[in-house]
């Protein structure tokens, strides 16, 4: 293909990289930009973004646990507990 695009390449020159098609550059910035993004996430730099989908039934669910968290936080309803039979050296 050099010769036909009259390109005079030597085999010296291929081997050194002095040829490089932009496929394979454009290949390489990528994985690079990826590793660097990886490396954000997993070392804790930046977070991973994560988004969640909830049914109509399960979205009523939630504003009312929601709504009854608020309640129990800003002191208009008690906060119910259970004692589960504990020996009082197991209790914090």
């Amino acid at each position: 293909m050099a010769k036909l695009l009259n390109y005079e390449f030597t085999i010296d020159n291929l081997k050194r990289g002095a040829y490089s098609p932009q496929a394979h550059a454009d290949f390489q910035n990528d994985q690079l930009l990826f590793r660097k993004a990886a490396i954000e996430v997993l070392t804790g730099v930046k977070p991973l973004k994560v988004q969640s989908y909830a049914t109509p039934d399960l979205q009523k669910e939630i504003d009312s646990l929601r709504k009854g968290l608020i309640k129990i936080v800003e002191g208009e309803q008690p906060l119910k507990t259970q004692d589960f039979g504990l020996s009082e050296k197991d209790k914090i």
